[in-house]
């Protein structure tokens, strides 16, 4: 987007390596600093100074295996959970009192995304997983929106912290490697014990996997209704 680099009132963060990578650790915290600059014009900011709302999209094309040929879309949830939790983590860092985030997901079934939405719903008093109608209804994109943040302070806030930091800059030092994925974010002890929120993430899951579910069963129906017209080999020969 050149024309938003030309603007005035846009400003680009780059990182302190200038590459825009939100894996370092380093990147994010000097992002942190130059928004709060920006703002109150020094690099930190009281519990109660932040921005009003965050929001990530986040990602990266999914392409196949090099040796298989496989595709590997169904893996996009594990291959966009780094990105993921170093959003989430640097909302944490610059949201106001009751500001609010909107992170883009994709599919919400790995005990990794459940605990980046478990640690949401301790930190915002409203979370959804919404679906929007001008998103492609046979894909898994879907919007983590969480509204009113209760705040950077408090022992439960500090903890959460301390987890995704630390999983966040293991990731980067080469602790976990680039290829895998961290099991969860908070013990999965912590993540199971709430009965509420699995009972409402099962929920939700269930609702967006049955509507994405018939839109790709009626997608696959018109397939096959157009093979066996001979329609799909139009175009094909010279005709």
């Amino acid at each position: 987007y050149p024309h938003l680099l030309d603007d005035p009132r846009w400003t680009a963060l780059w990182g302190e390596d200038s590459t825009g990578n939100v894996y370092p650790p380093a990147n994010l915290t000097h992002a942190v600093q130059q928004i709060f600059k920006g703002i109150y014009g020094k690099t930190d900011a009281r519990f109660d100074e932040g921005v009003h709302l965050a929001v990530a999209d986040g990602g990266f094309k999914i392409g196949k295996d090099a040796e298989t040929g496989e595709h590997l879309e169904n893996y996009q949830e594990l291959f966009s959970s780094r990105i993921v939790l170093a959003e989430i983590l640097m909302s944490f860092m610059v949201l106001r009192p009751d500001g609010h985030l909107v992170c883009k997901l994709f599919d919400s079934f790995s005990d990794m995304t459940a605990s980046v939405i478990y640690a949401c719903c301790h930190c915002f008093r409203e979370v959804y997983l919404v679906k929007p109608r001008r998103s492609r209804i046979v894909n898994s994109e879907r919007y983590l929106v969480a509204k009113f943040f209760k705040g950077r302070h408090g022992p439960q806030f500090d903890l959460l912290m301390q987890s995704m930091s630390t999983l966040h800059r293991r990731w980067h030092d080469g602790s976990i490697p680039d290829d895998s994925s961290p099991l969860s974010a908070v013990p999965l002890s912590v993540l199971t014990g709430s009965t509420a929120f699995v009972k409402s993430l099962r929920s939700a899951n269930d609702y967006l996997a049955n509507k994405q579910g018939l839109a790709l069963n009626l997608v696959m129906n018109r397939v096959q209704e157009m093979r066996e017209r001979g329609e799909g080999q139009r175009g094909r020969g010279g005709r």
